[in-house]
């Protein structure tokens, strides 16, 4: 699968130790709402230097680099656990709010 800008629209690339775990990648997937993808080659600090490089110098296009990335399967989020992490992450902003003042009276008191 090459990867194009509009490919990227809809989905979160991750590259590097994360990107190694199926668990990891499911639950970014049904966190965000958003399929992820990873590169297949484990080269993405090099091939990025070389890509700005190229892009800087003006020896390389954005068509030549879509070339160069080749990415595995996608993981799909599972939009039953994307909403309970919604609801999660719903209840800790609301928690936050309302410990916000604690904290800052806490923190007056040192």
């Amino acid at each position: 699968m090459e990867c194009t800008k509009a490919d990227l629209g809809e989905r979160i690339l991750i590259a590097g130790g994360v990107a190694k775990s199926k668990l990891w990648k499911q639950i970014i997937a049904d966190v965000t709402g958003y399929s992820v993808v990873c590169p297949i080659h484990d080269a993405e600090a090099n091939l990025g230097d070389v890509m700005l490089a190229g892009i800087g110098t003006g020896i390389l296009s954005y068509e030549d680099i879509k070339k160069w990335q080749i990415l595995g399967d996608e993981v799909v989020p599972d939009m039953e656990n994307h909403e309970k992490y919604s609801q999660y992450y719903s209840l800790y902003r609301s928690i936050y709010e309302h410990l916000k003042q604690d904290m800052e009276e806490l923190s007056e008191i040192r």
